[in-house]
């Protein structure tokens, strides 16, 4: 007797947005590996999550990127799985203007700033990296 061949239904195959939900999220400042597997860390957003759908994190100061997988979950907790964890330098972005001022990137919220190298005030916030490049120098000339 022949062996059947195991095919797919076709019904059982969707484009994976139908099925799940792929969220970015940047941690709170702060987070660790180990706080991001904790159930309780996710209680403020887990009514919104489902099994299988996929957490893409990222550190707010650019030095990790990860990804989860919600393995179950209720309205005020979540269990994640680790798929990925990528340790990230905020060197790779960081541009030093001068020696008294320094620009750098701080986040998806703080973007790009100026920082004084001398007691490491941050002097201005949220703009795009040519403007803090551009202000960094004209802070340097003024000095």
């Amino acid at each position: 007797m022949a062996e059947q061949l195991l095919q797919l239904d076709p019904s059982r195959m969707k484009p994976a947005e139908y099925e799940r939900t792929l969220y970015v999220v940047t941690a709170q400042p702060g987070s660790t590996q180990e706080d991001l597997l904790k159930r309780e860390y996710w209680s403020h957003v887990a009514n919104k999550l489902k099994p299988y759908d996929k957490l893409e994190v990222r550190a707010n100061d650019g030095t990790f990127y990860a990804e989860y997988l919600v393995l179950d979950c209720s309205r005020v907790w979540a269990k994640v799985a680790l798929l990925a964890w990528y340790p990230l330098s905020t060197k790779d972005v960081s541009v030093t203007a001068s020696d008294r001022y320094r620009t750098e990137w701080a986040g998806p919220y703080d973007k790009w700033r100026i920082v004084r190298n001398a007691d490491n005030e941050v002097i201005a916030r949220t703009m795009a990296k040519d403007e803090a490049i551009i202000r960094a120098a004209e802070l340097e000339k003024q000095a």
